[in-house]
Parts: C-alpha cells; structure tokens; sequence
C-alpha cells in the first residue's frame, strides 16, 4: 500500500467543518435571574447571570457584580433566605395590584 503523505498531513491541518461550534451558554439562576444579594438587599436587580454561583443543591444565584457575589458568600444561607423572602413579597405585592386593578 502506498500513502500520499503530504495529501494526509494537508487534510489533518484542515479543521473540521462537520463539528459544532460550542458557545458558552449564560447560566440560568434563581429569581428570573434578578442578583440575589441585591434581593437579599430588599432591591430588584436584573443581570445577565454573567456573575454567579452554584450552590451545593446544585442551584445557580445571579449577581450584578463580583462584589456583590462576595459579599452574598459571607453568609449564603442567610442571604438566601432574605433573597427569597424579598422576592416572593416583591411577587406577591405585584399580583394583589393587578387583582385589584378594576
């Protein structure tokens, strides 16, 4: 059998075509991805989820920045909490407005 090398070596130096092209994917977080410490803070605040971490239950927390993600791990549990207190208030507030709403 007789190989043409430099043809193999020039198809091996091509890059693959068929294979797809990975994109990082932004996380999905908890709270409609508003930053958790910021809720914890009593304030609403979207993110894009750039910032985050995962929890040991394997839930995801967004933050609007590094900072606040720091200052969220000095006590995640507590925070947690707070976050969910004030996001479920914040919920519940809006649907007594739209029902009384004539």
């Amino acid at each position: 059998m007789c190989f043409d090398t430099a043809a193999f070596a020039a198809a091996a130096a091509e890059p693959s075509t068929s294979a797809p092209v990975a994109t990082p994917s932004i996380a999905e977080g908890e709270f409609d991805n508003n930053s958790a410490m910021d809720l914890a803070s009593g304030q609403t605040v979207k993110t894009d989820c750039s910032v985050n971490w995962t929890a040991p239950d394997g839930k995801v927390y967004c933050f609007s920045a590094e900072g606040s993600k720091a200052a969220f791990l000095k006590n995640p549990d507590e925070n947690i909490q707070k976050a969910k207190e004030f996001f479920l208030a914040k919920d519940l507030a809006k649907d007594d407005a739209s029902t009384a709403a004539p």
